[in-house]
């Protein structure tokens, strides 16, 4: 085994180690703290007497210094005024809720020239992921991209729909309903993109940074989209 496939299990294994899984939602809840006190217009002085705790105790949050106890959470959403479901994660859209809202779309824009194969569905999806994550700040897809030799590739989807080798998906396409925010985002990334053949969507994503910072010939590696405001890049 290379030393290159012992790194990615060992990235495998740790995407599911439950100390990992609780240092990123640390992470995440930190910066979602910070950004709503920006939001406010406060000093991490006046949050501090807000929640009746010292300063040092939002400084070292915000540097990602320890770990966020329950009741420090709690004393934040009092001293906010918002609800302790703020640190919820958004819903999760399945990548098959979403591909089908493409092709129930990609016939409705495209008419006759429907042209949208497994391989231009993939890269739709990828700049769909990408500006939901720009606008939104949080991740909303279950299955995560790969970087394969001809761009950003979902697996799942992909092998769903393979048996149309080269050819447009031509299948029953039901109606999705989906929120109103994700749905505008949704339908301006099409339009941008759907109208585009699969081989310029295949060259246009080579030249982005999600694919060409990770991709390694036949190792298949994921994608991590990192977000304008994170503090830490999630390319690693």
């Amino acid at each position: 085994m290379s030393n290159m496939q012992i790194l990615l299990n060992q990235i495998k294994t740790l995407e599911t180690d439950l100390d990992y899984i609780k240092i990123s939602e640390d992470i995440n809840i930190a910066l979602k703290m910070k950004r709503i006190r920006l939001n406010m217009g406060l000093t991490q002085k006046e949050l501090a007497t807000k929640m009746g705790v010292k300063q040092t105790v939002i400084s070292r949050i915000e540097c990602l210094d320890g770990g966020i106890t329950s009741s420090t959470i709690s004393k934040f959403c009092e001293a906010t005024n918002l609800e302790f479901g703020f640190i919820e994660k958004p819903k999760t859209l399945t990548i098959f809720e979403i591909a089908n809202y493409i092709l129930q779309k990609g016939h409705e824009i495209l008419g006759e020239n429907y042209d949208i194969t497994n391989l231009k569905l993939n890269k739709l999806l990828f700049y769909i992921e990408k500006d939901l994550i720009e606008t939104l700040k949080e991740r909303h897809f279950n299955f995560t991209a790969q970087a394969w030799q001809y761009g950003p590739v979902y697996p799942d989807l992909y092998h769903r729909y393979k048996h149309f080798g080269y050819n447009p998906i031509i299948e029953t396409a039901e109606n999705i309903n989906l929120p109103a925010e994700i749905t505008n985002i949704i339908n301006t990334s099409l339009n941008k993109n759907i109208k585009l053949s699969a081989e310029i969507l295949k060259e246009n994503s080579h030249l982005e940074p999600e694919w060409y910072n990770v991709y390694i010939k036949d190792c298949n590696v994921g994608i991590k989209f990192a977000s304008p405001e994170d503090k830490f890049p999630l390319n690693f």
